[in-house]
């Protein structure tokens, strides 16, 4: 099984086993240790890739989806109410072609940091690729007015600090956003459904 072990300059996992072995009649335990640093760093990267954005860190698509199914389930035992943000930058496609690819990433970096700064801990902000961002707010309120108004509120406070210029690589950068806003979930709705409508409210807002 695997372990830690403690060294006078730190510590490091290691997988032991232990062998029953008899010397002149004699029982002994010999345990059996391989030093699995190497194995740990490489399931920790692998599974970064796997659910995390590769730019901004932020869960990805697949593990958002994952905590939405979750969650649709854990709010239908409770009859309590969630909530999704879907977001869409405001004229970064402008940005990224008149300052380049490197200054866009970097814009994504710092909007996703502003981004994780202002969410509750419970909350996931995902980047679904591009200029899209995606909130999970999970047990928002007890009613759909409750949670309305729990998501509405922090999309105010989103905007506000989007208010805030950046600062990158020697540029100062203004960018807004817009934000669809659904809450779920009602009696078949599924995650698709769930990213569908804030997809579909966060055009109707683009659109005013």
């Amino acid at each position: 099984e695997d372990s830690q072990v403690d060294t006078c300059g730190g510590s490091f996992p290691v997988e032991a086993r232990g062998i029953k072995v008899y010397l002149q009649d004699q029982a002994y335990l010999l345990i059996l240790a391989r030093d699995i640093t190497q194995r740990r760093q490489d399931e920790k990267q692998i599974y970064e890739l796997a659910f995390f954005d590769t730019l901004t860190n932020l869960p990805n698509r697949r593990l958002f989806m994952d905590r939405l199914k979750s969650s649709i389930g854990l709010h239908k035992a409770n009859h309590s109410y969630g909530a999704v943000l879907y977001m869409d930058l405001d004229r970064f496609k402008t940005i990224n072609d008149s300052l380049g690819h490197a200054v866009g990433d970097n814009l994504l970096q710092e909007i996703g940091q502003r981004f994780e700064n202002v969410l509750p801990q419970e909350a996931t902000c995902s980047r679904f690729g591009g200029d899209e961002f995606v909130i999970l707010l999970p047990e928002s309120g007890q009613s759909l007015k409750v949670c309305a108004e729990h998501a509405a509120h922090l999309a105010e406070e989103i905007l506000e600090r989007m208010q805030v210029p950046f600062e990158v690589e020697g540029h100062v950068l203004y960018c807004t956003a817009s934000i669809g806003i659904t809450v779920f979930p009602d009696d078949s709705c599924t995650v698709l459904d769930i990213l569908r409508q804030a997809d579909t409210a966060l055009y109707r807002v683009k659109a005013l």
